[in-house]
């Protein structure tokens, strides 16, 4: 309980009746208490999942309990990364939306090359499915990648590398 605030003059003697004992004149209360904060505001900002649509997402489950496999997630992100650009579209000062765009952009390249690299057949039916431009890749130091007209990478490592014509 906070102190009691009274009505009245401040600066009153101390000799005055009713003073000290706020019997007279004076109407005390009890002081108000700040409103607490409602724990809504917090959680709030916590993605819900409204306005998401994951109608593609099942058609990549290997069972009806799976929801950690690598093309489920890239599908749960997909659908997530829409919302959140149809999100921007209308609301372009939003920065905080558009880090979170960001990292789920991070986190679903991760999970593709992750997905490249180990079962290529699924990756290719995830770009298909998803509609999800392929990765761009990252040739190392004296490894040149040229894409043929299938989309095809073609791998030239040393003194292939300074024969091949620029693309």
């Amino acid at each position: 309980m906070g102190l009691a605030s009274c009505s009245g003059p401040s600066t009153a003697p101390a000799n005055r009746a009713g003073f000290r004992g706020h019997t007279a004149p004076f109407a005390c209360r009890p002081a108000a208490r700040a409103a607490p904060r409602p724990a809504a505001l917090a959680i709030q900002a916590r993605f819900r999942g409204y306005n998401t649509d994951l109608s593609k997402v099942p058609q990549f489950k290997r069972s009806e309990v799976d929801t950690g496999s690598t093309e489920v997630q890239v599908a749960q992100l997909t659908a997530r990364v829409q919302q959140l650009t149809a999100h921007l579209q209308t609301h372009r000062k939003d920065f905080a939306c558009r880090r979170g765009l960001v990292i789920l952009l991070g986190q679903r390249r991760r999970l593709m090359k992750y997905l490249y690299n180990v079962n290529r057949p699924k990756y290719d039916e995830v770009l298909k499915t998803l509609g999800v431009r392929p990765l761009k890749l990252q040739a190392a130091r004296g490894v040149m990648v040229k894409l043929t007209a299938e989309d095809q990478p073609t791998v030239l490592v040393g003194e292939n590398v300074e024969d091949a014509p620029a693309v």
